[in-house]
């Protein structure tokens, strides 16, 4: 089996029923449109994410399977000051960060069964 979520402009969850109870983050004071729509779109993966970690271990199927967790990139923001303003909602000041966005890291993780590490 395999899933995919994706977290990619317009950053749309149109179309999902009871959103209000998979969504945990507060958007309210977040005064960019796009950032509120990514910081949603994230917060809705890391949700799915749970869910289907969980389906995996109450079946039974989790200890039996290989799952391998990949991202292609971080956000895709069109507009630099709103990259800048993620960097100041998480307290951090975006001009002593700026060589950790020129060093991208590719998020991946991999279990296989009967392999530790």
């Amino acid at each position: 089996m395999m899933s995919a979520i994706s977290t990619h402009i317009p950053y749309s969850l149109d179309g999902i029923s009871n959103l209000d109870d998979k969504i945990s983050i507060d958007v309210s004071e977040i005064e960019s449109d796009e950032i509120s729509r990514y910081l949603l779109a994230c917060n809705f993966v890391d949700y799915s994410f749970g869910k289907f970690m969980e389906k995996l271990e109450s079946s039974g199927l989790l200890e039996n399977s290989i799952l391998i967790v990949y991202g292609d990139h971080g956000a895709e923001l069109q507009d630099l000051q709103d990259v800048k303003k993620i960097y100041e909602y998480n307290g951090k000041d975006y001009n002593e960060n700026i060589e950790n966005l020129l060093n991208v890291y590719i998020p991946f993780g991999m279990k296989i069964p009967d392999v530790e590490g």
